[in-house]
């Protein structure tokens, strides 16, 4: 695959997104509007920066509402916004236009498309940022696309470190190994390049193959879920759902060996506007699931009972 024509490339999401908001503060940003549920890493970014963040309410997508954010923008006036195509979904065209109209009136426009890089469309944010981790076998990669000042990027020993871990995970993949390459990309916040082993692995990854095999994985497997509460019908990424005993859930499915490839817990350091969505959980829907949706689909079902 071929990474953006304007890229600026990162070892980390994170990196890519602390690019951002270095850049952001320059231009004198100092409040951005986010959805109030989100993966951590995202929002300590901008944070750091000095940027405040508040949350705007996300709907049952997991998406922001557009109510919420037209509200918010206007309550909060100069702020940045940081959309996230959460499990893969695009914004609809409510929110979609809302987005657009804040552009055309001078506010900076983050879409982070971690979820969603691989599934074509039109991107309208000043700034797109991705990981490639959620869909490549690599053990870091990423790139944000818009800085007008990319910086110079250089290595450094911390990410070295995580990149190691996450090799270690990749060649070994269980909980201890994930949670151990996590903690040490955690420490990571300094932008570094993508390694050498990242570079070769993205070169020699065949997008389009696996964006096509995702895609009907995913939806043989909804159609195998259906009558169950799915969040992202439109996705490739994964399957998301909604379901009052989501943790029960995932603790049956890890019993046999079924990771989802997203989660986030609640964070207590940072903000939200409502009760934390407990409800959610996704499936995995690479490769080793294709032909095994039937299978995946009965455990589901017997777990949430």
């Amino acid at each position: 695959m071929d990474w953006p024509g304007d890229a600026t490339l990162t070892a980390f999401g994170r990196q890519a997104l602390s690019l951002v908001a270095q850049e952001l503060r320059k231009f004198r940003v100092t409040s951005l509007l986010a959805p109030d549920y989100y993966c951590p890493t995202m929002l300590v970014p901008f944070s750091m920066e000095g940027i405040h963040v508040h949350v705007v309410e996300t709907g049952h997508d997991c998406l922001m509402r557009s109510h919420a954010l037209d509200e918010a923008l206007r309550t909060h006036r100069g702020s940045a916004v940081l959309h996230c195509e959460t499990f893969g979904s695009r914004a609809d065209e409510e929110l979609a236009d809302v987005l657009c109209t804040a552009r055309q009136a001078g506010t900076k426009v983050v879409i982070d498309r971690t979820h969603s890089w691989p599934e074509p469309g039109e991107d309208s944010g000043d700034y797109i940022v991705a990981s490639l981790r959620k869909m490549v076998p690599t053990p870091d990669g990423a790139y944000v696309t818009g800085l007008r000042l990319p910086p110079r990027v250089i290595p450094n020993e911390a990410t070295r470190r995580a990149t190691r871990a996450r090799m270690s995970h990749l060649a070994n993949p269980t909980l201890e190994t994930f949670e151990a390459a996590e903690d040490l990309a955690d420490d990571a916040w300094v932008p570094a390049p993508p390694s050498l082993e990242a570079m070769s692995r993205v070169d020699e990854f065949d997008h389009e193959s696996d964006r096509t095999q995702r895609a009907r994985t995913a939806a043989a497997l909804r159609h195998a879920l259906t009558g169950m509460d799915i969040v992202n019908p439109d996705a490739s990424c994964c399957v998301a759902l909604s379901h009052p005993r989501a943790h029960q859930i995932m603790d049956t499915l890890a019993a046999r060996g079924v990771h989802g490839p997203i989660y986030w817990g609640q964070p207590l350091h940072l903000p939200h506007t409502r009760r934390w969505r407990d409800d959610v959980f996704t499936l995995p829907v690479d490769e080793r699931w294709a032909g095994r949706e039937d299978e995946l689909a009965s455990w589901v079902r017997q777990a949430a009972g």
